[in-house]
């Protein structure tokens, strides 16, 4: 039995495969499949398939998601050519005949690699104010799509009971692995934000949700902004939390960021994108829990332990 595991995992990754791309021949029989790989870890709730080097279909792995799916997949069509920067444009969709969901979505390829940090921060200053300013025009473009002019149903989020709600998840789930200090600060820090009756009198913007490295599509050939990815979490909710996601790239950016869109940083969004920034772990600490994933449990409560 030794060597079991990792090759009965390597053949039902195959297998999965195989299953998959059956799916993509039967709903779409004039791609012809010359080449194709699975990337399971590339989506928390997607299967990613890559199908010859340019078309990528993407699975839902649960019934949850693909309701969401069927969202994202309807606002993304809306989206296109409204916005100054590519986003994904799911030309190929089929519709699971048990649920009436979408089966899967696939389009084009988008080119370029993700903006990490240290990416960004050994670009020369022109290049780092030039990407700020695609950013900074991207989301200002973004916010201000209303939903009536999309005619689309959007969610509403970051409401404050939500934000209660993933406080009482924090206290349950994960306290019990957080020292008593810690505890105590990430109380009062939810304890004032939910006290200050400026965190609910805002009106709600189409918001992306996940505006981080991962899904900010960068050549580094040209050196500029080439796409955004992944509007899973897009809804209709706080602009500051788009704002959160891009602090982590440090002061400078958000600064230039600025000069593209001065009102991203008014004082009650920044006030509010330091305390979102400041779940960040513990959020990510929250879903590695419930997925199992105890690499990325450890790294998010490593600071509170």
């Amino acid at each position: 039995m030794t060597g079991a595991g990792p090759e009965s995992g390597s053949d039902a990754a195959e297998g999965r495969l195989a299953a998959y791309l059956e799916r993509i021949r039967r709903a779409h029989p004039e791609i012809e499949i010359h080449s194709a790989t699975l990337d399971d870890a590339a989506g928390q709730f997607n299967d990613l398939v890559l199908v010859n080097g340019e078309l990528v279909f993407r699975f839902p792995k649960t019934p949850e998601t693909e309701h969401s799916l069927e969202r994202e997949a309807a606002l993304l069509r809306a989206l296109q050519g409204r916005l100054p920067l590519p986003v994904p444009n799911p030309i190929y969709t089929s519709t699971d005949p048990r649920t009436g969901l979408p089966d899967h979505v696939g389009y084009m390829l988008l080119a370029g690699e993700p903006l990490w940090c240290d990416t960004l921060a050994g670009l020369p200053i022109e290049d780092r104010r030039a990407i700020a300013a695609q950013l900074g025009e991207f989301l200002q473009a973004l916010h201000g799509l209303g939903p009536e002019e999309l005619n689309l149903d959007l969610p509403i989020r970051d409401t404050p009971d939500d934000w209660q709600r993933l406080y009482e998840a924090f206290r349950a789930e994960l306290f019990p692995f957080v020292r008593a200090d810690a505890r105590e600060q990430v109380t009062r820090e939810f304890g004032a934000f939910l006290g200050d009756p400026g965190s609910s009198g805002r009106e709600p913007v189409l918001r992306h949700g996940d505006f981080g490295g991962s899904n900010i599509l960068y050549d580094p050939g040209t050196r500029r902004v080439t796409g955004v990815l992944d509007f899973g979490s897009a809804a209709l909710g706080d602009p500051a939390v788009d704002l959160a996601a891009l602090t982590t790239y440090g002061p400078e950016l958000i600064g230039h960021v600025g000069l593209a869109y001065p009102e991203l940083l008014s004082e009650d969004r920044m006030s509010r994108a330091r305390f979102y920034r400041g779940t960040f772990a513990l959020q990510q600490a929250l879903w590695a829990l419930r997925s199992g994933d105890r690499a990325d449990f450890e790294d998010g409560i490593h600071d509170y332990v």
